[in-house]
């Protein structure tokens, strides 16, 4: 056992547990017999899709080194406050620009510095 299987064993832990969780879901709405207190809103659907995409590609960059870590979380956390924000204006882009980078920079530093841990690069 390395470093890694702690981490490895939590994110198949929840990653199934929600794999299930969505699949009770999907089945009981196909039997008419949801449990969702409200419809849902076509645009949040959307934004779930977006955040489900931008976090697959946040961790396929990450798996397969493809940008340095600093970068990566950088667009994501751009791009994850940018789907979910309820209107895109010129103050969410910027508050957005500011966080990502600051988030970045400062896991990487922290990551690398602090704790010694060798990230993608």
């Amino acid at each position: 056992m390395g470093p890694d299987f702690l981490p490895t064993v939590v994110a198949y832990v929840v990653g199934t547990l929600t794999l299930i969780q969505l699949i009770k879901q999907v089945a009981q709405a196909w039997r008419g017999e949801s449990t969702l207190a409200a419809p849902i809103d076509p645009k949040s659907a959307l934004a779930a899709i977006g955040f489900g995409t931008v976090t697959i590609c946040y961790f396929a960059l990450l798996a397969y080194a493809i940008l340095p870590f600093y970068i990566s979380t950088t667009a994501f956390v751009i791009g994850a406050t940018l789907i979910m924000a309820r209107s895109i204006a010129w103050r969410e882009v910027a508050v957005s620009a500011v966080t990502g980078i600051v988030l970045g920079v400062a896991l990487q530093f922290v990551f690398t510095k602090v704790m010694i841990i060798d990230l993608p690069t």
